[in-house]
């Protein structure tokens, strides 16, 4: 049972990190090809975790600002400013759980908060937190003696209680920055 565990937890992760990267990939193209610059369609991000290790339980979010170049050029041949964009966040959840909850938000459209984080210690991590995420009703599901367990690609929302789509904390032991 703990190679089936291994081989399973691996299959996730590979899955994860492949969805992950396509995705930042074809944005990033997008970008490019509306001619926006390499150095703009860069900002496409893509993070998995766990980080460190293999998990059936992975997660990944990409986020952009979607900053759009102002098309007027500055007599040294520079852009001359930026416009802020809409900001989207998106990724992938693969989830375990013992109940329906999170099975019927999906099925209502119901936002839920997506909380990811990486660990070092208990004064150094880093949490992100994803205030109003819409999951898609999801494809299928693994029954098994540990719950169930799905897989969502997620659509982030700004939060209109909070003004943001996210909040992202680095907690560590420096004072100020």
């Amino acid at each position: 049972m703990d190679a089936e565990y291994q081989n399973a937890d691996t299959a996730v992760t590979a899955g994860i990190k492949t969805t992950t990267n396509g995705l930042k990939l074809s944005l990033r193209s997008q970008v490019k090809a509306s001619k926006l610059g390499t150095r703009l369609a860069n900002t496409w991000r893509g993070d998995i975790y766990p980080k460190a290790k293999n998990s059936i339980l992975a997660a990944s979010a990409t986020y952009s600002n979607n900053l759009e170049k102002i098309q007027t050029i500055r007599n040294d041949g520079l852009v001359e400013a930026i416009d802020l964009g809409v900001a989207s966040l998106s990724g992938s959840i693969s989830a375990r759980y013992g109940d329906n909850i999170l099975l019927d938000k999906a099925r209502e459209g119901t936002p839920v908060d997506v909380e990811l984080g990486y660990q070092l210690t208990d004064t150094m991590k880093l949490v992100i937190e994803c205030h109003e995420v819409y999951l898609p009703k999801p494809k299928r599901s693994i029954d098994g003696p540990n719950g169930i367990e799905c897989s969502y690609d997620f659509q982030g929302a700004k939060s209109e209680e909070l003004g943001h789509m996210m909040t992202i904390k680095l907690i560590n032991d420096v004072e100020g920055y």
